[in-house]
């Protein structure tokens, strides 16, 4: 079985919205790489029972819970080839979408096939950022200010997560999409 994102890269929809004073709706714009299709596990043999879950990091090899050979527990056949990790996030600010306490939303939505679910987020600050160090973020969203207020103004970050693969989910290729958005 292939298991990989579609999209972690996706369909990314970013603006600020609500009745806050940093942005107007298409202000602020999010990039994400690699492209389509990453992260890519490779294959894995389901598990037998519960669930299992992937780590894949900002930085080092992918790791799984319960660790393979644990009965019940999925296989990641090739942990050498999984390919497409970390994301690489950009936030650009626009001429509204500048300043503190931007909320950025996190989320896995399910895709084809044996399901994958998610909710804990890795945030490694790579540049652009004030005052912000590596967060885990299990509750969808994490604020975010720019080091600077010019309205050209970019913030970068590396993108890790966890996803969980359930032994009662389908075989063939499994997706899941990785939304991030400016709210």
């Amino acid at each position: 079985m292939n298991w990989r994102s579609t999209s972690a890269v996706l369909a990314v929809s970013a603006a600020l919205v609500g009745g806050s004073a940093h942005a107007a709706a298409g202000d602020c714009t999010i990039s994400i790489t690699p492209g389509s299709n990453a992260p890519n596990l490779d294959k894995i043999v389901k598990g037998t029972s519960g669930s299992t879950t992937f780590t894949l990091p900002t930085t080092g090899s992918v790791s799984q819970s319960p660790a393979s050979g644990t009965a019940g527990a999925a296989i990641l056949l090739h942990p050498g080839s999984v390919t497409g990790y970390p994301l690489h996030v950009t936030v650009n600010a626009g001429s509204n979408c500048k300043g503190n306490n931007i909320p950025i939303g996190l989320l896995i939505l399910p895709g084809a096939g044996p399901q994958f679910t998610g909710n804990r987020f890795y945030v490694h600050p790579t540049a652009g950022f004030a005052n912000m160090s590596d967060l885990t973020v299990t509750t969808g969203t994490f604020n975010m200010s720019f080091s600077s207020s010019s309205a050209n103004a970019t913030a970068t970050f590396n993108l890790g997560m966890d996803v969980s693969l359930t032994a009662a989910s389908g075989a063939g290729a499994g997706t899941w999409t990785t939304k991030v958005t400016a709210q």
